[in-house]
């Protein structure tokens, strides 16, 4: 496959430290997939073969040629704020197609390039792109799917209070 990573010596080491720590530790196995909903020839294989308690499913690339973590992805478009709303519209698709569990860090591009934003980012400004994830999120799928929302520390940046307003982003009343 394309990955890197060593999925039978991840599972061998993880099946001996569940031996060695049998009663007293529970070791659960878990994976992120980056753009699943691109490539399910190469993430279908992974999540078919090995055995997973849970999936994280995440966005990192818009394209095969633009990653978010980098800062040509907010210059890419000649406006950050149109780079995040193509973000939050790739992000509706991997929500929609992906085969995970756990949507990951519905904002990544902000966490390592808050500064090639001067410093005005807020996710509800970008409300109209958001809501449809977060409507896909809760939507009526196979297995429930949830939001894994953390905060990033920003602080550095510019002190900002909330940083991620989750009780005004995750009200069902406003979905």
């Amino acid at each position: 496959t394309g990955f890197y990573f060593k999925h039978a010596e991840y599972h061998a080491e993880l099946a001996r430290c569940r031996a060695l720590f049998a009663g007293r530790l529970i070791i659960r196995a878990g994976i992120e997939v980056s753009e699943p909903h691109r490539y399910p020839q190469l993430c279908g294989p992974v999540l078919a073969n090995y055995e997973w308690d849970f999936v994280l499913g995440s966005l990192h690339w818009l394209s095969a040629e633009v990653n978010t973590y980098l800062p040509e992805f907010f210059a890419h478009t000649g406006n950050w704020r149109r780079s995040m709303r193509l973000y939050f519209a790739e992000t509706v698709r991997l929500v929609e197609t992906g085969d995970f569990d756990v949507l990951a860090h519905i904002d990544y591009p902000t966490r390592y390039n808050r500064p090639h934003m001067n410093d005005e980012y807020d996710i509800r400004d970008f409300e109209e792109g958001v809501r449809p994830i977060l409507a896909a999120v809760i939507a009526d799928r196979n297995h429930p799917l949830r939001l894994a929302a953390r905060d990033n520390d920003l602080t550095r940046f510019k002190p900002v209070s909330p940083l991620h307003p989750v009780h005004e982003r995750l009200r069902p009343d406003r979905l």
